[in-house]
């Protein structure tokens, strides 16, 4: 029996990055072997266990072979027989399919430490074609990679292109597209991710609704024309730079929503904002998005508009405005709105600013109101709760007129 440690681990510690989780192969063992010195099995599909002590994940040595679509169409063998070499060779990229021994020995069957000096995602064999999954994780990998200058080689592109003109892509769960999504957003380079996935087709089939963007054009960009979708990209980018946040990220990327639906005459005798939540509820559904992204790229689509031009609504709407985006339980979407808003503008023009006076404004203008409007004194003076309400509103309204008049 040997114990091996494999994939991520000895990537990124040949690139000196730091190492999360330690993956590891045994072979010349048995189940029977592993349950006998303490491991614990975890999985039905095939047989991997968490080591009794550090609970780290340890696969018996495996081959597969394609017996139906997608990433779970598989049929898995593993006995005492396969060797290291048969387990690597049957991975994804030659970069993941080095293994280091016990003794500080590479094993390096698909020459991935070569890949890895020509900072190059290459594909280790044709079988590479069965597996659809692999099309976000080589995106994913390429976003991840991308400020150390890694490409994607032609050839893998070519077999990435291939797998989508052979509708695999269907048969990827919204629980597989969104894991590698969420970790590719969570890069230096996310927008890498999704130019991956337009570069080979696979954009238009798993974020049809972000591929539009790519068709509208955007004249006011840095003074030249491009589209909405790349300027936008750019945009997500910019992101990388003021937050980490997922949702963050996501709702920049989707904020072109109301711009296509208006490109395609979509709201021509209907009500607008009808419109856009279904199309917005629609890809978050097919997705299966956590409700707080969601949430928050409805209330980006729909008020960014407004705080951009804050100074110009009255003191109802901006009222109503903090009602709707629920500020008052949830005072930390200020911070996200505003920070969407100010990239937004970058999209559109190209010009980023450090300073974004609307959202201070609209900031100071909520804090302020917080501060000195008491909820709980306006409930003590009012003898009918039906008045309640009304005398909250008109004492919000009376006190931001002041206050514009004063600021």
């Amino acid at each position: 029996m040997e114990v091996y440690l494999v994939g991520g681990a000895v990537r990124n510690k040949l690139l000196n990055l730091p190492v999360k989780d330690r993956d590891w192969v045994v072979t010349g063992a048995t189940p029977e072997i592993m349950l006998e010195l303490g491991y614990k099995k975890v999985g039905n599909s095939f047989p991997v266990f968490l080591h009794p002590i550090s609970h780290e994940e340890y696969a018996l040595a495996r081959i597969e072979r394609k017996i139906g679509h997608g990433y779970l169409g598989f049929e898995t063998c593993f006995d005492s027989s396969i060797s290291l070499e048969e387990d690597l060779i049957r991975r994804d990229l030659t970069i993941n399919a080095i293994a280091l021994d016990k003794n500080g020995f590479y094993i390096d069957p698909c020459n991935g430490i070569k890949d890895i000096n020509l900072k190059l995602l290459r594909h280790i064999s044709i079988a590479f074609c069965d597996d659809p999954s692999r099309i976000l994780r080589v995106a994913r990998l390429a976003a991840y990679f991308s400020h150390l200058g890694f490409s994607i080689c032609h050839n893998t592109m070519k077999l990435m292109c291939d797998i989508v003109k052979n509708g695999e892509l269907i048969y990827l769960s919204s629980h597989m597209i969104w894991r590698e999504t969420e970790k590719a957003l969570k890069t230096y380079s996310p927008q890498v991710f999704f130019k991956v996935l337009r570069e080979c087709g696979a954009l238009s089939v798993l974020f049809p609704e972000i591929n539009s963007l790519f068709k509208i054009n955007n004249y006011f960009y840095l003074g030249k024309s491009i589209s909405l979708g790349e300027s936008i990209l750019d945009t997500l980018f910019i992101s990388t730079y003021l937050t980490s946040e997922v949702d963050v990220r996501f709702a920049v990327l989707c904020n072109g929503f109301g711009i296509l639906l208006n490109y395609k005459n979509y709201f021509f005798g209907y009500n607008r904002n009808y419109l856009l939540y279904c199309f917005i509820i629609n890809m978050c559904k097919r997705l299966n998005l956590p409700i707080y992204i969601r949430n928050l790229i409805l209330i980006a689509n729909k008020y960014c508009f407004m705080i951009n031009y804050i100074n110009y609504l009255s003191s109802e709407s901006i009222n109503k405005l903090f009602d709707n985006i629920d500020v008052w339980r949830k005072p930390y979407i200020l911070d996200k709105l505003c920070l969407i808003c100010k990239l937004i503008n970058f999209s559109y023009c190209g010009y980023f600013a450090n300073d974004y006076p609307q959202g201070d404004y609209f900031k100071n203008m909520f804090f302020s109101l917080k501060r000195n409007i008491c909820v709980k004194n306006i409930i003590k003076s009012c003898l009918n709760s039906n008045n309640i309400r009304n005398k909250l509103v008109s004492a919000r309204i009376n006190f931001l007129n002041n206050w514009r008049k004063i600021s």
